[in-house]
């Protein structure tokens, strides 16, 4: 199953979507706001759950909260009707640039399901879409048209739950998808050198911090009336801040982050990128493609350990967890432990453990 990344379209796109960000309603506050987010240091290289420092949206000021949270509303708009939502479509299919995507719902994953659908546009606008009101905006809408379309990119902030409930729910298969947490995964992988599996996750606010783009500064109020209240997205009538905090977590993707980190991925890299992207959309819906995926990476991992191995008899070299778990799947010489525990005399209890001494 493949998520269709058009990589051609996608950077002949980038010129045109430079050009439209500067007509955005929001870039003025979001720029001002962002850079002073930006000189308390708060920009942040890696996000995720082991980002002990103040979030994003709590250095905000409430001065700056507010005029964001108003800025937000102005350029948002709630659908419920499926003829506004068919029209909508049929637009964006028409111009054909990237949108951004995203979704709130309950308990969002295999076990939860979708309340709202977001999109924003290149122009700065964003549609949310109350498909828990009117499930049928997916298909007399049009809107699960949209989502599975090869020929429109969505731009979207960590896919997997996401698409885990879209499919779940709906049958719903989410296509030519660019990821921004994927993107994150290998723009590190290109500046370290690490595994993308070894990179941790970066969170919207601390990406949103990192291309100078606007955070949800809604995050941390709407996080802990979640905490308390697991079915608060299924609430109705949608209210103020429900609105602000839907919007806000799209409004930046495109074109901002998306032009930025599409320019980033190096063209030796694309395969990687398209490769992470599908492995999101995928994760929590197909096994079988999970298992495949799993067994080609170890394959993989098994003939790089070899080529490792075979080097050590010239040099000593140190074993990582993984490579040491995946010398089960080796056919060790007795040379070969040899120099093993040459380079690493640690490795010799680790290989008795495992009976391969």
């Amino acid at each position: 199953m493949s998520t269709g990344l058009n990589v051609f379209s996608l950077f002949q796109r980038l010129k045109v979507i430079t050009n439209v960000v500067r007509a955005s309603p929001l870039l003025p506050l979001y720029t001002r706001t962002s850079s002073n987010l930006l000189g308390r240091g708060q920009r942040s290289m890696m996000g995720g759950g082991n980002d002990n420092r103040p979030s994003a949206s709590s250095s905000l000021t409430h001065e700056e909260t507010e005029a964001l949270k108003i800025q937000t509303l102005e350029v948002s708009r709630v659908i419920v009707k499926e003829t506004e939502c068919r029209q909508l479509v049929d637009e964006w299919f028409r111009a054909g640039h990237p949108v951004g995507l995203d979704g709130e719902g309950v308990n969002l994953g295999p076990t939860g399901y979708v309340t709202l659908v977001q999109i924003s546009t290149i122009e700065g606008q964003v549609f949310i879409f109350d498909v828990h009101t009117n499930p049928a905006l997916f298909t007399k809408g049009k809107l699960g048209q949209l989502l599975q379309s090869k020929d429109i990119v969505k731009v979207i902030h960590d896919c997997r739950n996401d698409s885990a409930a879209l499919y779940k729910e709906h049958r719903i298969t989410l296509s030519n998808i660019f990821d921004t947490q994927a993107a994150h995964f290998v723009i590190q992988h290109q500046e370290t050198g690490k595994p993308v599996d070894k990179i941790y996750n970066v969170s919207f606010n601390t990406l949103c911090q990192q291309y100078n783009a606007p955070v949800n500064p809604m995050k941390d109020q709407v996080k802990k009336v979640y905490r308390q209240d697991q079915g608060f997205w299924a609430r109705r009538p949608l209210t103020k801040d429900m609105i602000c905090y839907a919007a806000a977590d799209v409004i930046a993707l495109v074109p901002k982050i998306h032009t930025a980190m599409a320019r980033e991925i190096k063209s030796e890299k694309m395969s990687l990128f398209t490769s992470v992207c599908e492995k999101h959309v995928n994760m929590f819906i197909n096994s079988d493609y999970t298992i495949k995926k799993q067994k080609e990476r170890r394959e993989s991992d098994v003939a790089n350990l070899k080529l490792k191995i075979a080097s050590a008899h010239s040099r000593n070299v140190k074993l990582s967890f993984r490579e040491i778990k995946l010398l089960r799947h080796v056919k060790l010489s007795e040379e070969d432990k040899k120099n093993l525990i040459k380079g690493s005399p640690k490795l010799k209890r680790i290989l008795e453990r495992h009976q391969l001494h």
